[in-house]
């Protein structure tokens, strides 16, 4: 691997390598560090992997996820994403030292997460799994790799914890929380959560072009940015009625001037809810309140799948068991009086 540098007396960055036993220079020919780094990356690979882009035998695993680290570093918008990867990243490196990165199969990778399993948990494993996979993905789409270690690999089964939703009670303490909170929007943002189950992200990027109060819809923009429109509840038209937020130019939601990110919205929303006393509940547990309690109040199923925006049936078909379960705990305390 190269090293960049500024040499005196010229405007480009540079980079330095060791070959043959011999120090070799190159400038890069631009000054712009950010392109610099880029042209380094892709010398880099040239040199070790020739002109075919694919891994040779011989590149070490360490080098290899040196660099998704720094890749990761760079990309990632949450730094305890960032934290976590190199928490899980850095010993399994250490643990298979010297060993290329063509060498970590199938077995390597069972393993591996087997002792992690043991040592530890199952539902740690599945974390451990969930950061390696997507690290062997990056390599395959790199071309460092023809397949990923990962196929036909499966999490350790029976670790999830059961789907949580919100009953009544809660959902009153909740969005009391957010009309305390320091932002002034926190109850419309949890009143949209709570009543046309978007996701964080959905939620960030929300504008005030996307609600049509005539036609009683709103837009959401989810995964690859595909376009759902869900109808607008009475909570939430009755709270828009008495605001002047449609009357935003862009962004609903705003911190400082700037957008929002799916991190931030994630923020504001736990904030409220552990104010409310309810630590156990994800901020995504919000969308799984909304199908759930569509689903019990007797929404058509393929109804409720468009609203959320699954791709399959059987996404949702998933929340009958949640439904079911709810019913049967009801069904317990029946008596007669």
């Amino acid at each position: 691997m190269s090293t960049i540098y500024k040499r005196p007396g010229s405007p480009y960055w540079w980079i330095r390598w060791a070959e043959n036993g011999e120090t070799r220079r190159e400038s890069l020919k631009t000054e712009d560090e950010d392109e610099a780094g880029i042209l380094k990356g892709e010398k880099d690979k040239a040199r070790l992997f020739g002109a075919s882009g694919m891994s040779s035998p011989y590149l070490k695993l360490d080098t290899f996820l040196k660099e998704y680290l720094s890749h990761r570093k760079k990309t990632c918008r949450d730094p305890k994403t960032y934290e976590k990867d190199k928490s899980i990243i850095e010993p399994f490196s250490k643990a298979h030292e010297g060993r290329s990165l063509s060498s970590i199969d199938f077995k390597t990778m069972e393993s591996h997460l087997t002792s992690v399993a043991q040592e530890t948990s199952p539902g740690n494993a599945n974390v451990h799994y969930r950061h390696l996979k997507t690290a062997f993905n990056k390599a395959v789409s790199w071309r460092y790799l023809p397949i990923s270690p990962f196929v036909g690999l499966k999490q350790f089964a029976g670790t999830q914890k059961t789907p949580r939703f919100l009953m009544g009670k809660e959902v009153k303490a909740f969005l009391s929380s957010c009309q305390e909170d320091s932002y002034p929007d926190a109850y419309l943002m949890a009143i949209i959560f709570l009543y046309e189950g978007p996701r964080e992200s959905e939620v960030a990027i929300l504008e005030s072009r996307h609600f049509n109060l005539k036609m009683g819809w709103v837009s959401f923009y989810g995964k690859g940015h595909k376009e759902r429109q869900v109808p607008l509840m009475k909570e939430v038209v009755e709270h828009l009625a008495q605001t002047d937020v449609l009357k935003r130019d862009g962004l609903i939601f705003k911190r400082g001037g700037k957008a929002h990110t799916r991190f931030s919205v994630y923020n504001i929303m736990k904030r409220c809810l552990v104010r409310a006393g309810l630590r156990d509940v994800t901020v995504h547990d919000l969308r799984k309140t909304f199908i759930t309690h569509a689903l019990m109040s007797g929404m058509e199923i393929t109804a409720v799948k468009d609203s959320a925006g699954h791709q399959s049936i059987q996404t949702t078909m998933g929340y009958k068991g949640l439904v079911l379960e709810h019913l049967k705990r009801e069904a317990r305390k029946f008596q007669f009086r």
